[in-house]
Formats: C-alpha cells, sequence, structure tokens
C-alpha cells in the first residue's frame, strides 16, 4: 500500500523530489493507520464520526500538496512548512 500511495502522490506532484514523495507517503500511511485504529475501536454512530475526522485529517493534509497551482509554480513552492 505505502508503494502505491508513492505512486498516486508521484502523479498528481510529478516534479516533487522522490525523497519529498517518500516522506508524504509514510507521513499519509502512519496518520491513517493509527486513525484506522480509532475506527474499528468504536461502532455505530461514534465510529462514523471517527470516520469523518479520519477523513478530514487526511484531506487537510493531501489537498493543499494536490491543489492546482498557477503556471509556472512548481511543487516545491507550494510545500507545506
Amino acid at each position: 500500500m505505502l508503494t502505491r500511495t508513492e505512486e498516486l502522490i508521484s502523479g498528481y506532484l510529478p516534479d516533487l523530489p522522490a525523497d519529498r514523495v517518500t516522506r508524504i507517503a509514510d507521513t499519509a500511511f502512519v496518520v491513517f493507520k493509527s486513525g484506522l485504529d480509532l475506527v474499528m475501536a468504536h461502532e455505530g454512530p461514534e465510529r462514523e464520526a471517527y470516520i469523518a475526522e479520519l477523513k478530514a485529517v487526511m484531506y487537510g493534509y493531501l489537498h493543499p500538496l494536490a491543489c492546482a497551482r498557477p503556471t509556472g509554480v512548481t511543487a516545491h513552492d507550494t510545500d507545506t512548512p
């Protein structure tokens, strides 16, 4: 799954250096696995609430990286801090 995550990130951000893609994929993967533990520890509406939180976290981290950039702006220019 980690390799596939790197492939997806590279597809969205082809100009990003490989080491940065690896760090983003590693971080996203670990965050997802941690969130999944919370999801699986709950049932019913509470589980659904944790699913929504996990989606919000993943979206909040990955969306700024994958947003369209103006012409001439590279992925390096829009790195998160």
